[in-house]
């Protein structure tokens, strides 16, 4: 992969827009949380994912997405559906 070079203003408020191709090259989407970690020894500044959160699992059969939440248990569809031909 080549390098992805960019230069941008930091804002009134202390922040950089980062560009889209930016993000997609590292796998982040908005709302991602990432961590900034400055080095003084080296004088940089670098990026990584922090924490992905793990999509949301069907707490009965652990596959599919939890489409009802009742007392923090999530149920998908699948299940639902299985519950009602019983």
């Amino acid at each position: 992969m080549e390098n992805l070079n960019t230069i941008r203003k930091i804002d009134e408020l202390g922040r950089i827009v980062l560009p889209n191709d930016l993000m997609q090259a590292m796998g982040w989407a908005i709302r991602d949380s990432i961590l900034i970690t400055f080095s003084k020894q080296d004088e940089a500044v670098t990026m990584k994912l922090h924490e992905k959160a793990p999509e949301p699992k069907c707490d009965l059969c652990k596959e599919g997405k939890p489409k009802v939440t009742m007392n923090n248990i999530g149920v998908c569809e699948g299940c639902i559906e299985r519950f009602k031909a019983m």
